[in-house]
């Protein structure tokens, strides 16, 4: 069983400022009034991890999102600019985990896709149904990542 978690949630702007969000093992509760950056906080994690939806607006200023985990061998980062086309570039100090660009496309190489599933134990490629035609498509991140910010 996986023991990942997310250890820390961070926003850059080019001049170098900062917000971040640090979290502990086991249930995180984000709480506060509205318009205080509660939803920013889930955009910036889903970015990160190859979402489409940008996380900020050109009102914040802040440029590059980043998320970092936790995993039974190290910490692993990943930062992704709002530059469009933008990879996402992973900082790892698990061994089992390879530093450096992803891409956000399921057909690439290095699919951001299949690092995120090996976090939570899902091998790769994993097939499952689609419809009540018993198509089998991939298994995704974005299958999940609802869940695990839940």
């Amino acid at each position: 069983m996986s023991k990942t978690w997310i250890r820390q949630v961070k926003a850059t702007k080019d001049d170098g400022t900062t917000s971040v969000v640090d979290l502990t093992p086991g249930l995180n509760l984000v709480v506060g009034p509205s318009n205080t950056g509660k939803t920013r906080i889930a955009r910036t994690i889903a970015y990160a991890c190859g979402g489409e939806q940008l996380p900020f607006t050109d009102k914040t200023g802040y440029t590059t999102a980043y998320v970092t985990f936790v995993t039974v061998g190290g910490e692993v980062t990943l930062s992704r600019s709002i530059k469009p086309r933008s990879g996402i570039t992973v900082d790892s100090t698990d061994p089992a985990i390879e530093s450096g660009g992803y891409a956000v496309s399921r057909d690439a190489k290095k699919p951001i896709n299949d690092l995120l599933l090996s976090f939570i134990d899902i091998a790769p490629r994993r097939k499952v149904i689609k419809n009540e035609s018993f198509k089998k498509v991939n298994f995704t991140w974005d299958s999940i990542r609802h869940l695990i910010l839940v």
